[in-house]
């Protein structure tokens, strides 16, 4: 009899644990009393797709919502898997406009853990006191949706938060409530107040739990207190614009630092970086632009192998970049402001910051030892200073690919190398401005805003290079260009302008011409013949026209010459899109070294297969003759012999 007690007692416990575990699985429906309670704030809403038009899947959530549906199943609500309470809502991005008064029916969700309202908009109403009576909440979010006025201070008293979020609202605390709400969020992680006034000063003490603190645009004001940066699990600490002041302490670097975004941008932050930064091993973002940082940069920064943007503009730091930021591989941007120290050093000789983000203005370099000045790409800004032309030994100038302005002024006796293409600048035509650069050798002054060739050049007699292409120069090439003596001009490019006419060029050594897109118009440049050296020649995209090049060919025979001694040099020949009319130039196919033939876009007609050469087109890789009137039979000697 006891025997069977005992088995029937513990067949029962069976039985119970049973019932209890499957009741775990069984859908539970929503209590009535909150069903009640979303179905009326639902009425508090309408809708509005403006409301949420920073978000990309936007989308009503409460349609689903309905009284003859289980509460439980609707879109944005969560229940307890046991007791079918709600425990969680999040109505982000829903298109809702609307106010939440302090009788709302939200407030009625006692149980409720999770609530995010963010990119909503709450038309400039208070976030209601009603806010404090939510004691389950964990996590709050309410970014984005327009809500005003001061934040009560009833919101201190959800000890339970672990995420916290009020950024981007018009609304502002008050000093004590903010002292306040840190006091009590002991196990906060996720502190996010960006773009919320907080007229406060940095609180000394807060939770350790900390992983993102973001009160960046906030009005914080205070030192920082050092054991923010040892907080052991910190992964965010974003106080940008700010009024934080404060130093960088030394790391322990025995320690484990999980920081990998740390901006203090346009902060009161200043001191040196200290040598143990680098022990901050899961940077990738630091952002400290706008500050007050002197000295050098650490050696140890090297060691932020993580490290994809590293902004340091408009501080005060000194010393060469250390070249350990080479080993940062995983860098996408560098920002760096040209500093003004930079430009005050007496002895420096070299200055080479090319392909950076650099920003600011170059200042004046008056005394200074500088012989090469590159500062090409970057984003630097303003006119060019006039002390340049002060500087007795420069003669390597590259300030290309910027944003500088203004009309330029120099002169140097040294200057051989000078490059300011892509920058919106021109060049002085005054007559009381004496410009002059008589050593000059390269000249490089593409996309800029030249309305004509620069008169400097008169005193230019040892050119070599010579790049004027998109800008605004018209009319024919003046005559005084085209009797200068430069007999050392191997590149000359011109393309891209409005030219209209080009008198004979008389340059012997000239290696590349290219007039391309300009209007140039006339016949076929005879005086050509005369440039032996031509290696490659584009007259393309212009207005010539006649029956020239083709006969060419006999022209230079009745001369004596053979076309292969006056363009054996020639590699690439482009005169597409202009009206030249003509038979196919048949003795190009002496032209061993042409490698590039373009003749397409004309009125060229006849056959093209007269070909007499043993080899002709030997190197021959582009051939383009479409929109022509070509006929006959295509030789196929042309593809056994040519390297197509």
């Amino acid at each position: 009899m006891r025997n069977l007690i005992v088995y029937t007692l513990v067949l029962l416990s069976l039985q119970s644990r049973e019932i209890t575990s499957l009741s775990s699985f069984l859908p539970h429906l929503c209590h009535h009393d909150e069903s009640l309670a979303l179905l009326q704030l639902k009425q508090m809403f309408q809708k509005s797709t403006d409301a949420s038009a920073y978000c990309e899947n936007a989308y009503p959530k409460m349609i689903s919502w309905s009284k003859t549906s289980d509460c439980c199943t609707w879109d944005g609500v969560t229940c307890h898997r046991v007791t079918g309470h709600v425990i969680g809502i999040d109505l982000s991005c829903c298109q809702l406009q609307g106010s939440i008064y302090a009788n709302s029916s939200l407030f009625n969700l006692s149980r409720l853990q999770k609530l995010n309202l963010a990119y909503n908009d709450f038309k400039n109403s208070p976030i209601s006191h009603g806010i404090g009576g939510l004691t389950s909440l964990t996590n709050l979010n309410l970014s984005n949706s327009n809500f005003y006025a001061q934040i009560p201070s009833q919101i201190s008293l959800l000890s339970n938060l672990v995420s916290l979020d009020l950024s981007q609202n018009p609304i502002e605390f008050e000093h004590q409530d903010f002292q306040l709400l840190l006091q009590n969020l002991t196990q906060v992680r996720i502190l996010s107040l960006s773009d919320v006034s907080i007229f406060s000063e940095f609180p000394k003490n807060f939770s350790s739990s900390l992983t993102i603190v973001d009160l960046g645009q906030t009005q914080v004001y205070g030192k920082l207190p050092d054991h923010i940066f040892y907080l052991a699990k910190l992964q965010q600490l974003i106080l940008n614009g700010t009024q934080v002041t404060g130093s960088l302490p030394n790391l322990n670097c025995t320690a484990s630092y999980m920081l990998s975004y740390l901006d203090l941008a346009y902060t009161n932050f200043s001191g040196e970086l200290p040598n143990t930064f680098g022990c901050l091993k899961s940077l990738n973002a630091m952002l400290l632009d706008g500050c007050q940082f002197t000295g050098r940069l650490p050696e140890s920064i090297g060691n932020l192998s993580q490290l994809t943007t590293m902004s340091l503009t408009q501080n005060s730091f000194s010393g060469p970049l250390p070249s350990v930021i080479s080993n940062l591989v995983q860098l996408e941007v560098l920002d760096l402001t040209a500093p003004t120290w930079l430009f005050s050093l007496q002895l420096l000789t070299t200055l080479l910051l090319k392909n950076n983000l650099l920003t600011g203005q170059i200042e004046e370099l008056n005394g200074m030892s500088l012989m090469k000045i590159d500062l090409s790409n970057n984003q630097l800004y303003g006119q060019i200073p006039k002390s340049i032309s002060t500087l007795p030994f420069l003669d390597f100038l590259d300030l290309s690919s910027n944003n500088l302005s203004g009309v330029l002024e120099l002169s140097s006796d040294g200057l051989e190398y000078l490059v300011l293409s892509n920058n919106r600048i021109s060049w002085s035509t005054s007559g009381n401005v004496s410009n002059s650069l008589p050593n000059l050798y390269r000249l490089e002054l593409s996309s800029c805003e030249m309305k004509a060739f620069p008169e400097f050049l008169r005193s230019s007699k040892k050119l070599e290079v010579l790049q004027l292409s998109d800008n605004k120069i018209q009319g024919q090439i003046p005559s005084w260009v085209t009797s200068m003596p430069w007999d050392s001009l191997l590149y000359l490019n011109l393309s891209y302008d409005h030219l209209s006419g080009m008198d004979a060029l008389p340059w012997k050594n000239l290696r590349v011409l290219d007039v391309r897109f300009n209007q140039i118009q006339g016949q076929w440049p005879f005086f050509i013949c005369n440039l032996k050296a031509l290696a490659i020649l584009d007259l393309s995209r212009n207005k010539f026209t006649g029956a020239n090049l083709g006969v060419l060919g006999t022209f230079l025979k009745f001369l004596g010459r053979a076309a292969a001694r006056n363009f054996g040099q020639l590699q690439v020949l482009d005169v597409g899109n202009n009206r030249l009319k003509d038979i196919f130039p048949a003795w190009l196919q002496n032209l061993t070294e042409l490698q590039v033939l373009v003749l397409s876009s004309n009125r060229f007609f006849g056959p093209i297969s007269i070909f007499k050469a043993k080899s002709p087109f030997q190197k021959l890789q582009i051939f383009a003759l479409s929109c022509n009137e070509f006929s006959g039979v295509l030789s196929t000697e042309l593809w056994k012999a040519s390297g197509l």
